[in-house]
């Protein structure tokens, strides 16, 4: 699988009988829009809107320092970080290209909600407790609930 960003054209790069086919990996703006509506001030955390980039592997495709191979410098890997971040991508991991592409092809509305673990212009290694990581990681869940709730709500009415 492959990712492709050009200019917040995201596709999911499928070989199909020997040919390459391109999926448009493109969420509903309406849903992520609607899931992000229910954040709120009270909430004990920020939420936004914001692109991810699905990555092939954990190290290069990430731009990380840390892994078994390395070729890039600490300039290169910042100076990729940050054009990602001009494009207005917030996330990196692995998934979400072939979900979003996969869902879209299906008809199936669909959006990412994800939890930010460390700022990637600041470095490479997670270092909070477990403690605090799956105190985060319910973050997501408070949100998405309500959004649930919300849905339930409207198909009894």
């Amino acid at each position: 699988m492959g990712c492709q960003i050009n200019h917040y054209i995201l596709a999911l790069l499928r070989p199909v009988l020997g040919k390459t086919r391109r999926l448009p990996a493109i969420l509903d703006r309406r849903l992520y829009e609607e899931v992000h509506s229910l954040s709120s001030d009270a909430d004990e955390f920020g939420t936004y809107i914001g692109g991810t980039m699905a990555a092939d592997d954990f190290y290069r495709g990430q731009a990380r320092l840390d892994g078994p191979f390395c070729d890039y410098s600490e300039s290169d890997k910042m100076s990729f970080l940050k054009s990602l971040t001009n494009l207005g991508v917030r996330n990196i991991e692995m998934e979400a290209t072939a979900f979003s592409a996969f869902t879209r092809e299906a008809g199936i509305r669909a959006s990412i909600v994800c939890v930010t673990f460390l700022d990637r212009l600041q470095g490479d290694q997670v270092t909070h407790s477990k403690t605090v990581l799956t105190e985060w990681q319910k973050r997501p869940m408070i949100v998405v609930g309500r959004f649930i709730a919300k849905y339930c709500e409207n198909l009894k009415a």
